[in-house]
């Protein structure tokens, strides 16, 4: 008797240790992935749905973790990025209302992606960084970049065209991603363009030949054009990131995307890669494209 007694008591202490082990261990665990408490998730999103802030420095606070809860991407700005911003000849943003702004546009671009594209950035192998700053002392209004970690960078200005430059360098760091599980990604790109052409990064001498111009007296200039911008004939890279900008912020179908249209083409080479490689859910766009 005294033996049984002695065994479950036994067993009972062995069952408590292994129950403070696994704890223990999910702990550790949580403070290695740094993810948020559920209670300090909970108190972002009390304040977040109920818009009581204190001061637009504690919005903007509330903006950054919803940011990084929701999609799994930092955000950066003021003396956070002075050395980032000088290395890219850029300059620190610190007005908070200014902040502010940007980090409403930022939050609801990326409200438009569908969610599994966080997937990339949430797994950790993949981090994004997105670097808000005033300007850039060039003609640049954002920039992306990726290192030798694949840690990637978005830097973004206050421009007037923040949400369209935003989603143009979103696309340079999922193009960043596709490229590389995927080699080669568009190696037929230039069959989409008039024969002979070449790209010149030299954006002084970009023309507009076979670029995409507004109506005039109710007909297009360019009937079949093959650049949605300018700029677009700057790289390959840069032609699809045009593209891709374009397609995010339109809100009904332009002529270039009917049928036969040679930016069309491309849009669906572009809408293809994503679906192969990131995500086979809706963009804004698919109504549009499709």
């Amino acid at each position: 008797m005294n033996l049984s007694i002695k065994t479950k008591k036994l067993s009972i202490i062995t069952d408590v240790i292994l129950f403070l082990f696994v704890v223990l261990i999910f702990i550790l665990l949580i403070q290695k992935l740094d993810l948020p408490s559920y209670n300090e998730y909970e108190e972002t999103m009390a304040l977040f749905n109920s818009g009581n802030y204190k001061s637009v420095e504690e919005e903007n606070e509330v903006y950054i973790k919803k940011i990084r809860n929701d999609f799994g991407i930092n955000i950066l700005y003021g003396k956070e990025v002075a050395d980032y911003a000088a290395s890219v000849n850029a300059v620190e943003q610190y007005d908070q209302n200014i902040i502010n702004n940007n980090l409403k546009q930022i939050y609801a671009a990326l409200q438009t992606y569908p969610d599994d594209v966080f997937d990339i950035f949430k797994s950790r192998k993949y981090p994004l960084y997105i670097m808000i700053v005033d300007k850039f002392n060039n003609n640049t209004l954002a920039l992306a970049s990726r290192n030798s970690l694949n840690q990637y960078r978005l830097f973004v200005s206050n421009t007037n065209k923040f949400e369209r430059a935003f989603h143009h360098e979103m696309f340079h760091i999922l193009e960043y991603y596709m490229s590389d599980k995927k080699k080669n990604l568009y190696a037929n790109w230039n069959d989409f363009n008039p024969d002979g052409f070449m790209y010149e990064s030299n954006t002084s001498k970009l023309d507009n030949d076979y670029v995409y111009t507004s109506y005039s007296n109710g007909e297009n200039v360019n009937m079949n054009p093959y650049f949605v911008t300018k700029y677009s004939k700057a790289s390959d890279k840069e032609d699809r990131a045009e593209i891709f900008a374009e397609l995010m912020i339109a809100t009904k179908k332009p002529s270039y995307l009917g049928e036969g249209q040679n930016i069309k083409k491309k849009a669906d080479e572009i809408d293809a890669s994503i679906v192969e490689n990131i995500t086979s859910n809706k963009f804004p766009y698919d109504d549009i494209l499709n």
